[in-house]
């Protein structure tokens, strides 16, 4: 259902040419939800689809498959930060020791001559034979029946013995590889189109906006600015922009300094928003941060126009 529901955005949102944000917002996280629920690590469908793989191939192969996936969570989240991953692996490790205890377990209901064919009826019989259950339809033994079989089904990657379940052939391998693999792929192209549309969006508003300011319609402007950020938060010229406005003609400064800060945050290069800061900083009285970013822009190869030197050395009474 949540695919078919993502599919309908993801169409719904092409056919509207990307601009319905709410269409946007649930294409994009449905599908970055979907694409981290697909990654090979532990406990995610991701390292299932791979740990049934590997366990098709050998039993050794499976836990070192296991394994693998939850020490690829923690290096992940220690290197990125995101300790989502961390917990991904801690789940994935107790799985994994859950899963050799059951293993064990079922090895020995196996011994005991029970028939995999019918799990509910061989696992009540094996209490019995263990001494655990007084007969095979009493509650006690019924209970625990359903409580392995949950278990067994939980935890099919890890059995062995008479229990085991049906190891996939080699034609069933690749199946199952291709789809895992053609699922990933969906996903990313749909994550595409949202990430696209949302770029699209922005553009289109950042446009609208520009032209508004051209002709001194700085409400309006301001308007378009707001939606090109909200279609995309890094969009680092209309954060410039916007400052702009807020500083020349709304004479806001802190809120300009918050737009020219902003977009320097996500180009740290961005000369013009160093200049403009500056800018912003002269005209609120504050002339050591002033030439900071004067300077700043200077390093990075802007030349800043003499006119707004000259107002800086008299306003702020120094060259430098």
């Amino acid at each position: 259902m949540k695919k078919i529901i993502l599919i309908i955005a993801a169409v719904a949102l092409l056919a509207s040419g990307g601009r319905i944000a709410l269409l946007r917002e649930v294409t994009f996280s449905s599908a970055a939800i979907s694409i981290f629920n697909l990654l090979p690590l532990g406990v995610l469908d991701g390292g299932r689809i791979v740990t049934s793989i590997s366990f098709s191939t050998h039993r050794i192969v499976g836990i070192l498959a296991s394994v693998g996936t939850a020490l690829l969570c923690v290096l992940v989240a220690l290197t990125s930060g995101i300790w989502l991953l961390g917990i991904v692996a801690f789940a994935a490790f107790g799985e994994l020791v859950s899963g050799i205890k059951q293993n064990k377990l079922v090895q020995k209901l196996a011994r005991t001559g029970c028939d995999p064919k019918n799990i509910r009826k061989a696992l009540m019989a094996c209490w019995k034979r263990l001494g655990l259950a007084g007969s095979e339809t009493s509650p006690i033994a019924g209970k625990k029946a359903n409580n392995a079989k949950l278990q067994i089904t939980f935890l099919r990657p890890f059995l062995s013995g008479r229990f085991e379940t049906p190891k996939m052939s080699v034609l069933q391998i690749f199946g199952a590889i291709g789809l895992y693999l053609g699922l990933f792929v969906f996903f990313v192209i749909l994550l595409g189109i949202a990430a696209l549309s949302g770029s699209s969006t922005s553009a289109y508003h950042y446009n609208r906006g520009f032209n508004y300011y051209a002709n001194g319609k700085y409400d309006l402007a301001i308007s378009e600015f707001d939606k090109a950020i909200e279609a995309n938060p890094m969009f680092a010229e209309a954060y410039n922009h916007r400052g702009i406005i807020y500083s020349n003609a709304k004479r806001q400064y802190d809120k300009a300094i918050s737009d020219y800060t902003t977009a320097i945050k996500i180009n740290p290069e961005h000369t013009l928003a160093y200049k403009n800061r500056a800018y912003a900083y002269m005209l609120k009285g504050q002339y050591d941060k002033a030439w900071d970013d004067v300077r700043k822009a200077q390093s990075l190869g802007f030349e800043v126009d003499q006119e707004f030197l000259r107002a800086l050395q008299d306003a702020s009474g120094r060259e430098k």
